[in-house]
């Protein structure tokens, strides 16, 4: 349904092209802009020719849903951990990331990695009254992986300058 170009498509160059137009034809806004300007502080984009290119995954499957996931029956949520969550660490442990944003409930962030974690470092502050903190932990890969609490959108509590000024906390986390 997201990404009608890649219907019927059995050509793999052009079912990726048609994959990679997501963010030029019909994005889910809403969604993935929340994350934009963390990007931009990092230095990068969903969009193509803005630095360095991302990717959006679940964490608990690589598997999109229609209705999202918050909207699909517990059953199926668990459904698909189970049988998603190892077909989502084998495309981790291919693509080898340098960092990953991380806007969940905290329940799933033991689902980063099957091997424990270091223990999690504040990056950012944003500081008032309820402060909001971007938190770091290296992964067993050496991926850096960027947690901070999940609202109606991820990281929608943040304003958006001070989402950027996060992403370029993290950039120098990842440059130091």
């Amino acid at each position: 349904m997201r990404f009608p170009l890649a219907a019927g498509v059995l050509d793999p160059p052009r079912y990726l092209e048609a994959l990679g137009r997501y963010f030029i034809d019909d994005p889910y806004a809403q969604w993935f802009g929340s994350f934009e300007p963390i990007l931009k502080g990092l230095g990068a984009s969903y969009y193509p020719n803005r630095g360095s290119t991302v990717l959006h995954t679940d964490i608990c499957s690589p598997i999109p849903t229609d209705p999202t996931w918050r909207k699909l029956p517990k059953s199926t949520q668990e459904d698909l951990r189970r049988l998603g969550y190892p077909l989502w660490q084998e495309l981790v442990d291919y693509l080898r990331p340098d960092a990953m944003l991380i806007s969940v409930a905290r329940e799933y962030l033991a689902d980063v990695s099957d091997q424990p974690l270091a223990e999690w470092e504040l990056i950012h502050e944003v500081e008032r009254d309820n402060p909001f903190r971007f938190l770091s932990s290296r992964l067993p890969s050496g991926c850096l992986a960027i947690f901070g609490q999940a609202a109606h959108a991820p990281f929608g509590t943040v304003s958006i300058k001070d989402r950027q000024l996060a992403g370029e906390s993290i950039k120098r986390k990842l440059s130091a």
